[in-house]
C-alpha cells in the first residue's frame, strides 16, 4: 500500500514577484470562489445545471505578525485605498507535491488587515480579491 504525506513547506504563494512568507498557523492560506448554481428542467424532465460565477474570488493569507510580507501586502492595500493600483498583481499558489496550482492574473488588497495586540505575536488576515484564471491538477512538467 502506498503511502504519502503533506507539508505546507510545499505551498509557495506569489503576489507579484514576491514569495510571501511568514504564515500563520492553521488554515493560512484559503481559496474561496463563490459559484451560483441553478438548475432548469425542461419539459421532458431532463435536467440542467447551470453555472455563474457570482463576484470575484477572495484568496485569504493568515500571517503571523512579524511576517516579512506584511510590508509588500500593506503597500498594496496602500495603493489601492488611493486608487493607484488600477491593475493589481498577479497572485500564484503552487502545492508543489500535488501540482495544483491556482493563478490570479489581476489581484487586489481592498483593505488593511486588522491589527491586534497581545502576549503573543498577533496573526494578520489579509485578503487578495479578484478573478481566479483557473486551478491545474497534477504534477507539473
Amino acid at each position: 500500500m502506498a503511502t504519502s504525506s503533506y507539508s505546507f513547506r510545499e505551498v509557495l504563494v506569489t503576489y507579484g514577484a514576491v514569495k510571501i512568507q511568514g504564515f500563520a498557523e492553521g488554515d493560512c492560506v484559503t481559496i474561496e470562489t463563490p459559484e451560483n448554481i441553478t438548475m432548469s428542467v425542461g419539459e421532458d424532465g431532463r435536467f440542467v445545471n447551470n453555472l455563474r460565477r457570482q463576484g470575484p474570488s477572495t484568496v485569504g493569507l493568515r500571517l503571523m505578525a512579524d511576517s516579512p510580507s506584511i510590508g509588500h501586502l500593506s503597500a498594496q492595500a496602500n495603493l489601492q485605498a488611493k486608487g493607484l493600483n488600477r491593475g493589481g498583481l498577479p497572485l500564484k499558489i503552487v502545492h508543489i507535491g500535488t501540482g495544483e496550482t491556482w493563478v490570479m492574473a489581476q489581484g487586489f488588497v481592498p483593505k488593511q488587515a486588522d491589527v491586534t495586540f497581545s502576549g503573543e505575536v498577533g496573526v494578520r488576515e489579509w485578503q487578495v480579491v479578484g478573478k481566479l484564471e483557473g486551478q491545474q491538477v497534477g504534477k507539473l512538467i
